[in-house]
């Protein structure tokens, strides 16, 4: 998990790029600029150059066993050092540590996600099942235009390493800390495109798990006036925004998820109670949504505010305080927006809106203008076939965020944290 946020400009916004806060130790940071964490300086001559792992390569059930030794333990590939030159760490948090590198070959910049095979307080076969289900999961969604895309999966003894397209625009999170809460129609125009991803990764078996600003990239960085967000919004060119970090993941399947997983102020109800399913990823939506307009979230006013709380604190609040949509930044939103969020904050996961139903509700047709993107459009996406099947009945056995109060971890501000090693969604940036 990544350490708490530091307070940025904007009230209720998040500060998950801040480092070294609340963070359980990581990888071990590279010694020398260029050299991967504990991985040792390939002979040229010893290790050809391969291209990285398909992420079909990633489709079996679960960690290789019995392993050869620590270094094939996932199974992955090894030659991490032969394929790509490490540089510059690009950011970190409780379980990994992120990197610019380049591939030897093409020269191409891409990111490195180095994440620890034994974890502080967990055993090291926990660890690997659950570094192999966030890659497994990320691989099952790759066709979906809106994922960060996996390029390879490596490993040594000690660590495992994600190799991932760079993406340099920053992501939601920054761009409110830096202009403060959002227009709506570029909200809109990202909502929509948070709403394709979420429906693509359902439609394949795969909920995120931890949907917040932090989580959605830009390729490219925003334009600096309010009058080239709305450019960008009407715009809309294909992968502009992006879903990264799949380290909360899950797949979906018959059963109710009772694990708690996620980021706890975007965690729906029913995840604290232990009971649910896709509909918790459009829940946190709705809460990214609503601090992206307003500048803070649906129970606080400011960040010093939420970060006063304890877990049960805010899961008392989740579960019962009111979510105010009138006055204030509100007065100057649409009707059909506040109907649009009201749709996705429904505590009643029976009732709360679908990402179906979101990506056919007319605040899209209002703000962007044509026809809403339907349904059926983004269900054509889906794969034929789900190339990780039989990671539906993998156990998810451990939960995914800092402990919370009663179990035996800290407590208070750390539970803020985004829950994923490395966090993905602040590095890239």
């Amino acid at each position: 998990m990544n350490p708490a946020p530091a307070s940025s400009g904007a009230p209720g916004v998040t500060g998950a790029r801040q480092l070294g806060r609340a963070a359980r130790p990581g990888p071990r940071a590279p010694a020398a600029r260029m050299a991967a964490p504990r991985v040792p300086a390939p002979a040229a001559a010893a290790h050809p150059a391969r291209a990285p792992a398909p992420p079909s390569l990633l489709s079996h059930a679960g960690p290789a066993a019995p392993p050869a030794s620590p270094a094939a333990e996932l199974g992955w590939q090894p030659e991490l050092p032969s394929r790509y030159v490490l540089g510059r760490t690009l950011g970190g948090g409780s379980y990994g540590v992120v990197y610019l590198a380049v591939d030897r070959s093409t020269g191409a910049e891409v990111a490195v996600k180095a994440m620890a095979k034994q974890r502080p307080g967990s055993t090291r076969a926990r660890t690997l099942k659950k570094l192999h289900r966030e890659a497994a999961l990320q691989a099952r969604v790759q066709h979906a235009a809106g994922v960060v895309k996996l390029l390879g999966a490596y490993e040594d003894g000690e660590c495992a390493y994600l190799v991932l397209e760079r993406l340099q625009g920053g992501d939601l999170e920054a761009a409110l800390a830096a202009r403060g809460p959002l227009p709506e129609p570029f909200v809109a125009a990202a909502a929509r495109e948070c709403v394709k991803v979420i429906a693509t990764c359902h439609s394949a078996g795969v909920m995120h798990g931890d949907v917040k600003p932090a989580n959605f990239m830009l390729r490219e960085p925003l334009p600096a006036s309010r009058a080239g967000l709305a450019a960008l919004a009407a715009a809309r060119g294909p992968r502009w925004l992006t879903a990264v970090d799949f380290g909360c993941a899950q797949a979906l399947g018959r059963a109710s998820l009772n694990r708690r997983t996620g980021t706890p102020v975007y965690m729906a109800p029913e995840v604290f109670q232990r009971d649910y399913g896709g509909e918790a990823d459009l829940w946190s939506l709705g809460v990214t949504l609503y601090q992206l307009l307003s500048g803070r979230f649906p129970f606080w006013a400011s960040l010093d505010e939420c970060r006063q709380r304890s877990v049960d604190e805010v899961m008392r609040s989740v579960l019962s305080d009111p979510i105010p949509l009138a006055g204030g930044a509100w007065a100057s939103v649409s009707p059909s927006c506040v109907a649009f969020l009201s749709g996705l904050l429904t505590r009643d996961p029976g009732a709360r809106m679908t990402a179906a139903e979101a990506l056919e509700h007319p605040w899209f047709r209002e703000q962007l203008g044509g026809a809403t993107a339907g349904a059926g459009a983004t269900a054509a996406t889906a794969p034929a076939t789900t190339p990780c099947a039989s990671l539906a009945a993998l156990p998810d056995d451990e939960s995914n965020i800092v402990p919370m109060a009663g179990d035996h971890g800290p407590p208070a501000c750390a539970w803020y944290s985004p829950c994923a090693g490395g966090g993905v969604g602040a590095a890239l940036a």
